[in-house]
């Protein structure tokens, strides 16, 4: 019997895994990097809503604007309520709905007092629509920048950022 020993020696066997010391020093580090974190990225997701928003009113405008050119008619986007960020239909005066936008949440959207923008047949803001705008933000985050959307003489609209920080008068 040769090369064969009859005592082998026998390693501890190691453990494998954490200690517990090693896990709640992870968790404290993860929890403090999550409490500077999350706000963050709240504001991050208020302020891409805020940008969504601004959007969807350009967008229906286009919407309204293009339909009245080609219908050869007048088209209205009117809100749905009293508020604006209750949502809006753009429709055609006969009442027919072409578009329709559901409710925004935690979000603020003023726009023309009358509740109505109108385009006539000819693609331009009817008398009590031009120059008509709307001033968009977050109201859990009224320190983000506001969106606003102007409509020009020619019904094209336009969107700007606010400058001043302060949405409340507007861009």
């Amino acid at each position: 019997m040769t090369g064969i020993s009859s005592t082998s020696q026998h390693q501890p066997r190691q453990n494998a895994g954490f200690s517990l010391l090693e896990l709640l020093t992870t968790l404290t580090v993860l929890g403090i990097a999550l409490a500077i974190a999350v706000p963050n990225f709240s504001q991050l997701i208020a302020g891409q809503k805020n940008r969504t928003v601004a959007s969807d009113v350009f967008g229906s405008t286009i919407v309204a604007r293009s339909e009245a050119i080609k219908r050869n008619t007048t088209i209205s986007m009117v809100r749905s309520g009293t508020d604006w960020a209750n949502g809006w239909t753009v429709q055609t005066s006969g009442g027919t709905v072409l578009q329709r936008q559901d409710p925004y949440t935690n979000m603020v959207i003023n726009g023309p007092g009358s509740g109505t923008v109108t385009y006539g047949w000819n693609g331009r803001p009817t008398a009590g629509s031009v120059n008509a705008s709307f001033t968009i933000y977050a109201s859990s985050y009224p320190t983000l920048p506001a969106r606003c959307l102007i409509l020009s003489l020619s019904g094209m609209p336009q969107l700007k950022a606010d400058t001043d920080g302060n949405p409340a008068n507007g861009c």
